[in-house]
């Protein structure tokens, strides 16, 4: 597990340890990207950092770039701390967080004390202004803008870097894109957001999630013959102008066909559009997605594990999603419960990671992509889990 890909190997790492999901990927020559946070349920360090120097990477020097697909908690815990330590990244962020009203959200419960700071996601995003504030004081103000993420956008394009082979010679390129959020999804996410600011002498608790994931950042990996799809949590609804709809509509979107699939949204029928698998994604394809549970929720279901595995017998999942149990106490026990730790939660200890790895070099003259891949800490073919 320890050993780190070589400067000619792609790897994408994808963490879900139940509630939380990360992505990870080594673009060649020892350049990372590093695609949402999640926590260790047992050191609550973040997962992706907590790897990276488990295979001898320099978070500070060989991560490029830090993409927050979207705000939502299972999505960004540990974030804060993951850009401290990568100075050298730039920071993403969907276009529908840039507006004067999501900085104002994000201050107004960034700062509040009633909010549960471990699990808020505008409270990330808070220390993750501050740290970019504090980053631009130390700098005499020469720092790095976040780059907001929209349609068919290129985040980053690594230089041209061409390698010998035995009959022939191999590109190292890699373009990343960002499919989404289309103008339309950012517009409406922007007015949601600024019906949740709060006025200024109201209380400030928890700030609710938007209802659906329509802004979400939907991300395009170009290695020249080889593609990589990560759906993020973008949705689907029916709307031609908004989530797969719109990506799939674009005349303007990269071409080919993802030989790997994070498959959105947990594997939530709220994330599938059929025309994805058929129009964007290869015949054969290996598929990944994380799990996800709260209170009574769990995804995948049973009927989304059937549809998926419909799509891609070669399917993995980051860990068993494991439903939590409503547990009854009596009225002296929740007291004392509420007194000391005001609640407590079951322990999921598997931080959940599939590793996929392809040489450049091998693709490049077989013309086909073969995925090696590793399963770490509970993760599984989807075909072993029964919800």
């Amino acid at each position: 597990m320890h050993n780190p890909p070589g400067p000619n190997e792609i790897e994408i790492s994808i963490f879900g340890p139940s509630y939380g999901e990360s992505v990870l990927v080594h673009v060649g020559n020892h350049n990372w990207l590093v695609v949402d946070s999640c926590s260790d349920p047992s050191s609550q360090e973040p997962i992706p950092l907590k790897y990276l120097k488990q295979i001898g990477v320099h978070p500070s020097r060989d991560v490029k770039q830090i993409i927050a697909t979207h705000w939502h908690d299972d999505h960004i815990s540990g974030l804060a701390a993951t850009i401290k330590e990568c100075e050298s990244a730039d920071f993403v962020c969907s276009e529908a967080l840039k507006s004067d009203e999501f900085l104002a959200l994000a201050a107004a419960f960034g700062r509040s004390p009633m909010v549960d700071q471990q699990q808020s996601g505008v409270h990330e995003f808070y220390s993750i202004m501050k740290i970019l504030e504090e980053r631009q004081e130390r700098t005499g103000g020469k720092w790095k803008a976040p780059i907001f993420a929209g349609a068919n956008k290129v985040l980053w394009r690594s230089g041209q870097s061409v390698g010998s082979l035995s009959g022939g010679r191999w590109d190292m390129s890699c373009t990343v894109y960002s499919l989404s959020p289309s103008d339309t999804a950012s517009g409406l996410a922007k007015l949601g957001i600024a019906s949740l600011v709060p006025s200024p002498r109201a209380t400030k608790g928890r700030v609710p999630d938007l209802d659906r994931n329509d802004f979400s950042v939907a991300l395009w990996i170009d290695f020249g013959e080889c593609f990589v799809l990560l759906g993020s949590d973008l949705e689907e609804n029916g709307d031609q102008r908004m989530g797969w709809s719109a990506i799939l509509a674009s005349k303007a979107r990269p071409a080919g066909k993802a030989s790997l699939f994070k498959v959105p949204h947990h594997g939530s029928v709220t994330g599938h559009h059929p025309k994805v698998w058929s129009e964007m994604v290869a015949e054969e394809p290996t598929a990944v997605l994380t799990p996800f549970v709260l209170g009574r929720t769990a995804l995948p279901t049973k009927a989304d594990t059937a549809r998926i595995l419909s799509l891609a017998t070669e399917t993995y999942i980051t860990a068993v999603p494991r439903q939590r149990i409503k547990r009854h106490r009596d009225r002296t026990t929740e007291k004392l419960i509420q007194q000391t730790v005001s609640f407590i939660k079951d322990a999921f200890v598997s931080s959940g990671q599939v590793r996929l790895r392809t040489r450049i070099s091998d693709f490049a003259v077989a013309q086909e992509v073969k995925w090696t891949i590793d399963l770490f800490n509970g993760a599984s073919k989807l075909t072993a889990v029964t919800p």
